[in-house]
């Protein structure tokens, strides 16, 4: 299971800055590939307006952080739920820990 900061992951794609929404989709339609050819979980968690309802694609989790939180507090909040998986690999390039 994999839990990954959405916009960390935009942040490193060349060009993806320039149409947020549009990176988001993207990257969303890849991971939902990716987590099928891998046969596991992927949680991926947004900065984003406020008032996005979480999503679930198949094997891909979409979250959106909550108002007044960052894409960091949801992944800090998700681990912590799930820190009994030992399975959860987090990929993040902030440090939240």
């Amino acid at each position: 299971m994999y839990l990954l900061d959405g916009n960390n992951i935009m942040g490193q794609r060349v060009g993806w800055h320039r149409d947020k929404p549009a990176a988001r989709r993207r990257l969303i339609d890849e991971l939902q590939r990716l987590a099928e050819r891998l046969d596991t979980e992927i949680t991926v968690v947004f900065d984003a307006p406020a008032g996005n309802p979480p999503q679930r694609l198949g094997r891909l989790d979409v979250y959106y952080a909550r108002v007044h939180e960052t894409a960091d507090d949801s992944i800090v909040d998700l681990a912590k739920q799930r820190r009994e998986d030992l399975r959860l690999i987090a990929v993040t390039s902030d440090r939240v820990w």
